[in-house]
C-alpha cells in the first residue's frame, strides 16, 4: 500500500509542476505587442483574436 501512496503522490507533483508550467508559459500579441498566456484565443488588453 505504501508504493500505491507514493506514486499517488508523484502523479499530484508531477501535475502541480505540469500546471504551473502551462501557466509561466506565454506569447507576445502580434497587435499590442504585450506578453499574454500562450492559451489565450483573445489579447486581454487589446482584444485582438489570436
Amino acid at each position: 500500500m505504501k508504493e500505491k501512496n507514493s506514486v499517488e503522490q508523484l502523479k499530484r507533483e508531477l501535475v502541480e509542476e505540469i500546471e504551473h508550467y502551462i501557466k509561466e508559459m506565454r506569447k507576445i500579441c502580434p497587435m499590442c505587442r504585450i506578453n499574454i498566456p500562450i492559451n489565450s484565443l483573445f489579447c486581454p488588453y487589446c482584444g485582438n483574436k489570436l
